[in-house]
């Protein structure tokens, strides 16, 4: 798609300053058309300004914060502007989670950003990030080891030994 340089602002919320500052890091191209005006050239534009959504999960308030902290911090250095914070205080091991049902039907939302896969599914994980790949949207999980607590991995234990 082909944009007139305030046009352009307008559509990502940007300045003038910023749109050369992205055709310098070659985020963006520019072409000038035979009447000497300045186009920029965007394939999508949404995928310059996705819309950000953090989801954390846990039983204990204190945990709730702190993954809070760390994934705003996360986000901050990737870049994102976090549009969403999405807040479960439940287990692991419960399956009832209408707010993360929420977030993943939402279309609205390019990124859900969350510490471990487990936060999302603790077996299906793969399949849902597929399905939202699929729609142009993805996961992104900042950490790839399990993220569970001293206290979930004991529940959790105890509850597989019991199945």
């Amino acid at each position: 798609m082909k944009y007139r340089i305030s046009e352009y602002c307008k559509v990502q919320k940007i300045s003038r300053g910023t749109v050369y500052s992205w055709k310098e890091k070659g985020i963006i191209s520019m072409e000038t058309d035979r009447q000497g005006r300045v186009w920029v050239i965007e394939e999508d534009p949404k995928k310059l300004n996705p819309t950000v959504a953090i989801y954390i999960r846990s039983e204990e308030k204190e945990e709730l914060e702190k993954q809070k902290e760390r994934l705003l911090l996360y986000c901050s250095a990737k870049g994102y502007i976090v549009n969403q914070v999405v807040e479960e205080n439940i287990g692991l091991d419960s399956e009832d989670t209408p707010e993360l049902e929420k977030l993943l039907l939402s279309s609205a939302i390019d990124i859900i950003v969350t510490e471990g896969k487990d936060r999302i599914s603790l077996s299906s994980f793969g399949l849902i990030s597929k399905l939202l790949e699929s729609a142009g949207r993805k996961i992104e999980v900042t950490n790839l080891s399990s993220g569970l607590t001293a206290k979930e991995k004991t529940e959790l234990i105890k509850k597989l030994k019991l199945q």
